[in-house]
């Protein structure tokens, strides 16, 4: 069995009496794939980090449902005509509190609230019955009638009140 440190000693030796291009190779042949490893290792740890830190979309104005009110494609629709409406990035999104599974639902009335907490939604959807409940948490101060069962209202902490305003009242633009 080879001894690592007198191998390493040996190694070292050869590498300090080569130069230039022999140098190189010598380095490449005995330790290609720690090379190769490492060089993909740090690309991968650099796209990770530009990907997650320097290219987070931000969005203008969100709207939320709050329940199970909305589907995929009815919320990209929205999503599409307020973006062209108001030339805004905009994001529609929906918060199935009302669930038969209690801890979806309650993963999803957790996410929704930090996602108002940091300010991220500017007007919610819901039924009366919600409503009730999101004004008497906190959310919101009032609602106005949306569609046939649904109510909007603009809450307490939107970045973008005139928009939210404007959306409420041409709810006919949803």
């Amino acid at each position: 069995m080879a001894d690592p440190e007198n191998n390493f000693k040996t190694h070292f030796k050869t590498l300090s009496q080569l130069n230039g291009k022999k140098r190189f190779e010598f380095i490449w042949e005995y330790y290609r794939l720690q090379i190769i490893l490492t060089v993909v290792i740090l690309i991968s740890v650099i796209y990770f980090f530009n990907s997650v830190v320097f290219n987070r979309v931000t969005y203008d104005f969100t709207v939320a449902f709050y329940g199970n009110h909305s589907d995929y494609y009815e919320r990209m629709e929205i999503e599409n005509e307020l973006e062209e409406e108001f030339s805004l990035t905009v994001r529609v999104i929906a918060f199935d509190v009302l669930s038969y599974n209690a801890n979806y639902a309650s993963s999803q009335a957790a996410a929704f609230m930090g996602e108002y907490v940091i300010g991220g939604i500017d007007v919610i959807i819901a039924d009366e019955i919600q409503m009730q409940r999101l004004i008497e948490s906190g959310y919101i101060n009032k609602y106005e009638p949306y569609s046939n069962e649904l109510f909007a209202a603009i809450t307490l902490n939107s970045q973008n009140v005139e928009i939210a305003e404007k959306v409420i009242a041409n709810a006919n633009i949803m």
